[in-house]
């Protein structure tokens, strides 16, 4: 088996070698690493290959003048974290084409120029063949020809030969890979543990290589990423939400150093409820590979019947801003006038200010808009539909609020000659009366059509709550 370890960084002025021993036979090394002269100012990975599937002693020793000098560290390494590994089929055709594997009339094929990685590999041991339409061949039908487990090989028996347009499947058996439960993967697809942080923590390179379940009891909580230079490079950190009080967990980076995500260089990423983030470290800058596609969509307004995960209602309240840092991030992203505005301005009345945010006090709090009972209209944005705002003098910008009104219209009153009539001179207005002559009022008296409708102009429409995602 292989192992990798991690010697920290440190101030040690001497030489550094690592060695390891069976811990059957603790005083006889069978492995020795490289020297690493000073300084040991990053954190430097050390391989140690070609082990036995067995408990180890790994022993860090000073070298000093080219003797080995004192052990300043040891750890005991046992084998006990398995995986099963299955690598995928190999398909080889019987033809005379250059794309063809196996030659016609051919009885053994040979893998270990195209497939360095299987050398080693026994045929019947941790593979079979499979031929099309017949299926696995018996035992009886074909045999390893590694030379001992020096190639990757494998020969027809009895002399059967491959036939022209013939397939078959090398099918690798499942195999059982055992790393040591401290082992720190060389690969980024492992994650060895999970550590479960219910309080503001920084993290150091024991938290690599491992998922972190945040589950505070408060509602919000820090995580500060340990230094890059004590990272070990392409070793995963990840991290789940599914627990906790938590609104907002705040995943920060050191002062002065970067997270890449997204198109940009940042120094923190704020995660909701049950979401999931993981990071790796390569040489001076740390990658998101992998993030919750909800953090582009912060600020986003939705309706529905009840309260989506990750929203708040949109009705006006005052946010603190060290419990929702997403919805700060998106308030203080806003221009003056362009959705956001001043306390003093969102308060001048109950309609005028009200779909923006504001920057609360300006030190520990924001404030959401309060889109309940109005309805939402797409900006105009110079196209000449929404012409009303600017006639009203109402700002033709983003958030703008507009009240009802009836589109302009007019209404028509006739009038008649009457056969018979009390009054002379002009005729009276008619309009909508109706009866005998004498009925319709004398000459010039006021007509007044009668009040209809409700206390607002209102479009056909169903109530749904409004959210904004945090």
């Amino acid at each position: 088996m292989n192992q990798t370890f991690t010697i920290a960084a440190n101030s040690n002025p001497n030489t550094l070698r690592l060695i390891m021993y069976e811990i059957t036979a603790p005083n006889t090394p069978v492995f020795t690493s490289v020297d690493y002269p000073p300084p040991h100012s990053t954190s430097q990975p050390v391989d140690a290959i070609g082990l036995n599937q067995v408990a180890h002693y790994a022993r860090l020793y000073e070298v000093v003048g080219g003797v080995l000098g004192s052990m300043i560290a040891e750890e005991k390494v046992q084998p006990t974290a398995e995986t099963i590994q299955t690598p995928g089929d190999i398909e080889l055709t019987v033809g005379a084409t250059p794309a063809d594997e196996l030659a016609i009339d051919g009885d053994n094929w040979d893998g270990s120029a195209d497939y360095p990685q299987y050398i080693g590999k026994i045929a019947k041991i941790n593979y079979r063949i499979i031929q099309r339409g017949i299926g696995p061949l018996r035992d009886d039908e074909y045999a390893d020809d590694s030379s001992g487990g020096t190639a990757f090989k494998w020969k027809l028996l009895n002399g059967a030969t491959f036939n022209d347009q013939d397939t078959y499947w090398i099918q690798f058996l499942p195999s059982i890979i055992i790393n040591p439960a401290n082992y720190q993967v060389s690969t980024t697809g492992v994650i060895q543990d999970i550590i479960t942080l219910t309080v503001d923590t920084t993290l150091t390179n024991t938290h690599v290589s491992k998922l972190i379940d945040i589950n505070s009891a408060t509602n919000k909580i820090t995580i500060t990423l340990l230094p890059i230079a004590d990272w070990s490079e392409m070793r995963p950190i990840s991290f789940i939400t599914r627990r906790g009080s938590q609104i907002n967990a705040v995943i920060k980076a050191q002062a002065g150093e970067k997270i890449y995500w997204d198109g940009q260089e940042v120094n923190q990423i704020v995660l909701g409820k049950n979401e999931n983030l993981r990071l790796l470290r390569k040489d001076n800058r740390i990658y998101v590979e992998d993030a919750p596609e909800a953090r582009n969509q912060v600020g986003e307004v939705v309706y529905a019947y009840k309260q989506p995960r990750n929203t708040i209602p949109a009705d006006g309240s005052v946010l603190q801003r060290d419990v929702y840092v997403s919805a700060t991030e998106f308030a203080l992203s806003l221009l003056p006038g362009q959705g956001v505005v001043t306390e003093a301005e969102w308060n001048s009345d109950n309609t005028t200010h009200r779909g923006k945010w504001t920057l609360g006090d300006g030190v520990t709090t924001v404030r959401v808009p309060d889109l309940r009972g109005v309805a939402i209209r797409g900006l105009d944005d110079g196209r000449g539909l929404d012409t009303m705002r600017t006639a009203d003098n109402t700002e033709n910008v983003i958030a703008s609020y507009q009240a009802d009104g009836n589109k302009k219209h007019g209404h028509s009153i006739k009038t008649t000659n009457s056969g018979a009539s009390s009054s002379s001179g002009t005729d009276p207005i008619r309009g909508n009366n109706i009866g005998d002559a004498n009925d319709r009022g004398q000459a010039g008296a006021n007509k007044t059509i009668s009040e209809e409708g409700n206390l607002e102009a209102t479009m056909k429409n169903v109530a749904l709550k409004p959210f904004i995602r945090i």
